[in-house]
């Protein structure tokens, strides 16, 4: 009824007193009780008792009140009832909805299509931060879920100063209720890339459990506890745009999408595509329900991205860089230190100590009577990468090795043809195995 839980207890404690008062005629009782008592002590405790008095006097006073406040919010209520009753709504059909939710997916369409100008933000024809300092961008860019993006994105973000967007493409395919597409999430990530967000993004952002899932930068990582003053086009723009290191980590991409921005003259862009055993990524994907298993869907563009990369590093030399999880996990050091020197553009670069820090950290679990959260960044490498064999199913293993011949040929992974040889340790997962 609009009062705070405090004053109701409070009021109901009080009442309790008083009637306590009330019934024992407590102020006699109490005079009887001391009479014997010697004259000095009898006269504090009739100060005492007079000073009681008062107070319970003063707090029946407060219940008087409160009770009046009470009924005149209840006589409200019931008013405000009425009307709305009176003005009653009637709810929206389904078909009224999806007219709805039809509408503002075009509505949608149309904002990623339209024309951009983001001049303001050029300097000498590059993007420069608020600060005037030329930005990076990275793009990780991973075939699909479970492929280990996560970790990597966590080590590049290893940074002082950096904005990182964690999936911020999943907007796109949730706004328009489509399958993410060229057409539309290319505009959106240059946009990511360009500081420029609109109502719509900040509404969708609203409804993630934490907006740290997607923005991850010092404003929003304690959750936005305020959302209305932290999540806002202003705050949110002025943050990005102070920040020189900018890392979009992304899964709903194609490498070959990439020209667009490779291509693009005013942005410093790096790309580094990373791709699992699909063995274990899809088995991983449809074991803790992220997707159903659909090698037949999956596996093509898996396909491509695998082929498109070299191509791409050989035109764009220096600015795209292929990975496995696979090598990742067989010599984690080596390839960190891989990475950051593709991104220093600099063989020779020491990779920095918090990268160092980092992946002896998440890089050395062991698994041993411990069970590993499904979105942990923490991994035993040695063990991780074809944990998949022990665990997968039937089912699942020829499923996917039936339409992922291609790939784990790509790949240079062995075909295991069933459970009793993906379960054997003898046989390696590699077709030419890497040196020990």
């Amino acid at each position: 009824m609009g009062i705070k839980r405090q004053q109701l207890v409070y009021a109901a404690l009080c009442i309790f007193l008083f009637g306590l008062y009330k019934k024992s005629d407590y102020q006699a009782l109490t005079r009887e009780r001391i009479s014997d008592l010697p004259p000095n002590h009898q006269k504090l405790q009739d100060q005492q008792m007079t000073d009681m008095i008062k107070a319970v006097i003063k707090l029946k006073e407060r219940i008087d009140i409160l009770s009046d406040n009470i009924l005149k919010q209840a006589a409200q209520t019931k008013q405000l009832a009425g009307a709305q009753k009176q003005q009653h709504i009637p709810k929206k059909t389904y078909e009224s909805r999806v007219k709805d939710l039809t509408k503002y997916a075009e509505q949608t369409k149309l904002e990623f299509l339209q024309k951009r100008n983001y001049s303001n933000q050029f300097v000498n024809g590059k993007l420069v931060s608020s600060k005037g300092k030329k930005v990076q961008i990275i793009m990780l860019v991973g075939s699909t879920a479970r492929s280990g993006t996560s970790f990597l994105g966590e080590l590049l973000a290893q940074f002082d100063n950096f904005l990182y967007l964690f999936e911020p493409e999943l907007y796109v395919r949730v706004a328009t209720t489509e399958m993410l597409t060229e057409q539309y999430g290319i505009p959106h990530l240059r946009d990511m890339i360009n500081c420029r967000f609109t109502d719509r993004f900040i509404l969708w952002l609203k409804t993630r459990a934490s907006s740290f899932n997607c923005f991850r930068h010092p404003i929003t990582k304690t959750n936005c506890r305020n959302w209305e003053t932290c999540l806002t086009i202003p705050r949110l723009t002025e943050a990005c745009q102070g920040e020189d290191i900018r890392i979009l980590k992304v899964i709903r991409v194609r490498m070959s999408w990439m020209r667009t921005l490779l291509d693009d003259p005013h942005i410093d862009l790096k790309v580094i595509h990373l791709v699992r055993d699909p063995r274990g990524s899809l088995y991983s994907m449809a074991k803790y329900h992220l997707h159903k298993l659909e090698p037949g869907y999956y596996c093509p563009m898996i396909e491509e991205d695998i082929t498109e990369t070299p191509k791409l590093m050989e035109k764009y030399p220096g600015k795209v860089m292929g990975l496995t999880y696979e090598q990742l996990c067989l010599d984690p050091m080596g390839k960190a230190k891989e990475i950051w020197r593709f991104l220093a553009g600099d063989r020779n670069a020491e990779m920095p100590s918090k990268w160092s820090t980092y992946m002896e950290t998440h890089m050395s679990r062991t698994s041993q009577n411990r069970k590993v959260p499904v979105y942990s960044t923490y991994r035993n490498t040695t063990e991780q990468y074809q944990a998949w064999r022990n665990d997968i199913t039937d089912y699942a293993l020829k499923e996917i090795e039936a339409n992922c011949k291609g790939v784990l040929k790509l790949l240079g992974y062995n075909l295991f043809g069933s459970l009793e040889n993906a379960k054997n340790a003898n046989i390696s997962l590699f077709v030419n195995p890497p040196d020990k």
